[in-house]
């Protein structure tokens, strides 16, 4: 059963690690970018690494990415993994692992151009990168207009987070630990249930399942 909390979302996002030596200008980062063989962060000057991801990673965000898109099937909605840069804000860029959307995707004017209006952000957990999803990403992307939802899975066990936006502007955030429950996408109306989003992940320890 999942753990229902009503929070406030953080207003200051921790900065992640590690920095640049220097900074740069947005457009000196999308420059870069353009040419890099790995992508990277952009958060007020500094341009971040973004790490691999292990086969478990790349099982969740797929698994997510095809029930988006099976939901999605006959309306004007997608959902993309992993190489899509969303402008979270004027001076932050980020690689979500998937992001899904209704309507007309909105960019704005970088080469490759970044996504302005994602509806829901999803990140796969990594131990380089957990607290930073949790705190930092989470002050972030609550702060996107456009988003209703943010979704944090781990990958070494069936633990699931999911911060949806309310209709007074509140954040809910429900933790989820069974295969059996189900993610409400209530912006987008699709359910995907835990049990699809592990589909073929392998634990070390096969308790969980």
């Amino acid at each position: 059963m999942p753990v229902h909390a009503t929070i406030e979302a953080p207003v200051k996002p921790d900065t992640p690690t590690p920095r640049s030596v220097r900074k740069y200008s947005v457009e000196e980062y999308v420059a870069r970018e353009r040419v890099s063989e790995i992508r990277h962060d952009y958060v007020e000057g500094d341009i971040i690494p973004v790490p691999g991801t292990s086969l478990n990673h790349n099982r969740i965000a797929r698994n997510m990415t095809t029930g988006f898109n099976l939901a999605f099937e006959n309306r004007e909605c997608e959902a993309f993994m992993e190489s899509i840069r969303v402008r979270v804000s004027a001076f932050h860029y980020r690689y979500p692992d998937v992001i899904a959307l209704c309507g007309e995707p909105l960019t704005d004017n970088t080469n490759p151009p970044a996504l302005l209006n994602p509806a829901v952000i999803v990140e796969v957990l990594s131990p380089s990168t957990e607290a930073l999803d949790f705190s930092g990403k989470l002050a972030e992307y609550t702060q996107v207009s456009d988003v209703t939802d943010y979704v944090l899975i781990a990958q070494d066990r069936v633990s699931v987070v999911h911060h949806s936006r309310q209709k007074g502007g509140e954040w809910k955030e429900e933790k989820f630990a069974d295969l059996s429950d189900t993610l409400a996408f209530v912006s987008l109306n699709v359910t995907l249930t835990l049990a699809s989003l592990y589909h073929k992940v392998v634990f070390a320890d096969t308790s969980n399942l």
